[in-house]
């Protein structure tokens, strides 16, 4: 009969993280880190099958759990945080089977504001729309936005439904900042 001998341990990860790979063993014939058959030297071999599943989950973080060859594989979606109870199982060729449960947790990160536009020139002493500009954060639809432009440069305008407005007032190339 297939027996567990290591329990797996708790993952924590940072949203957006890397794919975590768990080592299951070299040879899942003979045996892994975390799974053993007492069988396992019969001729033929009592072969073992690892399969794992999330069981549990409050947010879709990890998206997904897979045995690839001798590794367990946490695959975590992207801006996604949460918890999740993952089971694995070996079964051996008679179908006995081990099986242990471990969590992962997927800790949320702040990620900054996103801010898109493009550049325009505007044609001196005549005022210019700005249309094309957004902002916009995955955690959070209520920004503060903030946009200045350097003294003596012109005036900003803003409005929610027809842009951005700058109104007349110095020569040349300057630069207006965004920030979020």
């Amino acid at each position: 009969p297939v027996e567990l001998i290591n329990e797996f341990g708790d993952v924590a990860v940072d949203e957006d993280a890397e794919d975590t790979v768990i080592p299951l063993g070299t040879d899942l014939i003979l045996g892994s880190n975390y799974f053993d058959d007492v069988d396992k030297f019969d001729n033929p071999p009592d072969n073992i099958t690892i399969t794992a599943e999330i069981i549990d989950s409050d947010d879709p973080s990890p998206e997904t759990v897979s045995v690839v060859g001798a590794d367990l594989v946490l695959t975590y979606a992207a801006n996604e945080n949460g918890s999740a109870t993952i089971e694995v199982t070996a079964t051996d060729a008679a179908g006995t089977r081990a099986s242990d449960e471990f969590t992962v947790t997927v800790g949320g990160v702040n990620d900054p504001p996103v801010i898109t536009g493009s550049d325009q020139d505007i044609v001196e002493d005549n005022p210019a729309t700005f249309t094309d500009i957004s902002v916009s954060d995955v955690e959070d639809s209520s920004l503060t936005v903030s946009v200045s432009v350097p003294d003596g440069d012109g005036t900003l305008t803003l409005s929610t439904t027809a842009g951005l407005t700058i109104e007349s007032g110095a020569d040349g190339t300057n630069e207006i900042t965004f920030s979020g």
